[in-house]
């Protein structure tokens, strides 16, 4: 019976689309939300956001697939035609290279971080076998080795990455009697880190440094 549901439901999504019917689709696809997989879930939802012309929002929902693990071919073409639309200056594309690498690790999941593990503690074992180095050095490499799944599991993993539904206005504190600072265009990708009275604080990158209304902004993670 599930199956015949699903059937149905994809049947119509299919019709709607093709009929560019979008608000349909969209309406459809959140009450059913149950009925897909997350990141599946949130790459058809970014897709028909960005077909409305809501390319901050359908940013928000196909980098919300990547970090579901739906990082397919489609998702990395659709978010590359929806960045591109935005031209946004922001965590991927700063000029800080801290910035663009902080912003790629996180994009990576943890089986990825385990394969670089893995790799440097057999080239660890090699080159002890070939006594290229001694018993110490290999000590040394191998906790050098844990350093990429170390960092994901208790540096990356706890940050806080978020896309900005809104353009927003940045304050020296976090409320509207602070000196206003800059502004940040929709659709930019930013790091935040602690909340107060439902402000969020944007640590990077540095040139949006400051305090943002929460309710403008969509957390990946």
């Amino acid at each position: 019976m599930e199956n015949i549901s699903m059937e149905s439901l994809l049947k119509s999504l299919r019709e709607q689309y093709q009929s560019s019917d979008f608000e349909a689709v969209k309406t459809s696809l959140i009450d059913n939300k149950d009925a897909f997989d997350k990141g599946e879930f949130h790459y058809n939802l970014g897709t028909v956001y960005s077909k409305t012309g809501n390319y901050a929002v359908g940013r928000y929902h196909l980098e919300k697939a990547v970090y579901e693990g739906y990082d397919t071919a489609a998702t990395k073409h659709n978010l590359k035609i929806v960045k591109d639309k935005l031209s946004t200056q922001d965590l991927s594309t700063s000029q800080s290279i801290d910035d663009v690498l902080l912003s790629k690790s996180i994009s990576y999941g943890p089986d990825f971080f385990i394969f670089v593990t893995l790799i440097f503690l057999v080239v660890s074992i090699v080159l002890f076998n070939k006594k290229v180095v001694k018993r110490w050095g290999v000590a040394i490499l191998i906790l050098l080795s844990l350093t990429p799944i170390t960092a994901k599991h208790f540096y990356l993993d706890n940050l806080n990455i978020a896309v900005l539904f809104n353009d927003s206005n940045v304050y020296e504190g976090p409320s509207g009697i602070f000196e206003k600072t800059g502004e940040i265009p929709k659709g930019a990708k930013v790091l935040v880190g602690k909340t107060i009275d439902g402000w969020f604080f944007i640590e990077r990158p540095v040139e949006y440094v400051g305090w943002i209304k929460m309710n403008d902004v969509g957390i990946l993670k």
